[in-house]
């Protein structure tokens, strides 16, 4: 039998050793990571493949991933899913991802528990609208 396909997802983060470590935990649980350490080189990424799941961290330097958000949802929709990542969740950053279109939003450090659930949420297979044709 074969293997199912791996989740495609786009990991935006600025600190390499947390990158690392999303990296090695969403590799666990079968998805293809393709990284970016900032925003702009995450819309880069978005113009040549429309990843199903985008990871950011929202405390980023230069374009933060408020501001990814609200541009991948102007620009793309509904389509890919969001989910926010934050080592200083408040409850205004909450509510600050959901107004910039995130799906979801994850305090660090995050486990591999809570991960596997947003993948199984928010990946191909998950909460994902088919295409209408």
């Amino acid at each position: 039998s074969t293997a199912p396909p791996l989740v495609p997802v786009l990991l935006v983060e600025d600190d390499d050793l947390v990158a690392e470590i999303l990296d090695a935990m969403l590799l666990h649980l079968g998805c293809a990571v393709t990284r970016a350490p900032r925003g702009l080189d995450a819309l880069a990424h978005m113009e040549t493949t429309m990843f199903p799941l985008v990871i950011m961290d929202v405390h980023m330097p230069g374009m933060d991933g408020f501001t990814l958000a609200a541009a991948l949802r102007a620009r793309y929709g509904p389509g890919p899913r969001l989910l926010g990542l934050s080592g200083a969740a408040t409850p205004a950053d909450g509510a600050r991802a959901r107004a910039a279109g995130m799906d979801d939003y994850l305090t660090k450090p995050v486990t591999l528990e809570r991960l596997r659930a947003a993948v199984e949420a928010y990946g191909p297979g998950g909460a994902v609208p088919t295409d209408p044709q």
